[in-house]
């Protein structure tokens, strides 16, 4: 989905409110938050809803970062494990793209500014796709790929790839359930 974070020519809104917090020297405040410099009805839009896909953006790293871990180094008996956490990190991602608070962001966004306009016309999109799949449906989905990479290894090891057949149907299930929901 489209993030304002990746585009190159994206206002970063942090760079004013944090000159004014370094002045104050407060040290309960939050630089993160937009709003917690310059209160919460004060904080524009956009800026709130940057700082809430950067969170998700994290998530996505962190994510992905397991991900290149378990094709490299990982242990084979840590499998289960690694599946549980790409499923909780999958599923934490998606409960936030798909926030009620990101459609009321998106609807206040400025229309006639080109970032948000596009902002809102991407992310708005995958909004909408992504809120009719169950944050269950996508924790079981990364589970069962990192199921899938393992029995891949497995039967490419020792070429047998009749126990993978299971795990390749139940992912193209889960896959096809996906569709339907979306």
């Amino acid at each position: 989905f489209f993030s304002p974070l990746r585009h190159p020519g994206a206002r970063w809104p942090l760079r004013r409110p944090v000159r004014a917090a370094r002045r104050s020297r407060r040290a309960d405040v939050d630089r993160e938050r937009p709003d917690a410099l310059w209160g919460p009805m004060a904080a524009r839009t956009f800026d709130l809803l940057r700082a809430h896909l950067g969170e998700i953006e994290l998530l996505d790293g962190i994510s992905g970062t397991l991900g290149w871990d378990e094709q490299t180094y990982m242990p084979k008996g840590a499998a289960d494990l690694r599946g549980a956490q790409t499923g909780l990190l999958a599923r934490l991602s998606h409960e936030r793209l798909t926030d009620p608070r990101v459609e009321a962001w998106l609807e206040g966004l400025d229309r006639k500014d080109p970032i948000e306009a596009a902002c809102a016309r991407n992310l708005g999109r995958a909004y909408q796709r992504e809120k009719r799949v169950p944050a269950e449906l996508v924790d079981r989905l990364a589970r069962a790929r990192s199921e899938g990479f393992q029995a891949w290894i497995e039967a490419k090891r020792t070429s047998d790839f009749g126990p993978f057949a299971s795990v390749l149907e139940r992912l193209l299930a889960l896959t096809l359930e996906r569709a339907r929901a979306i």
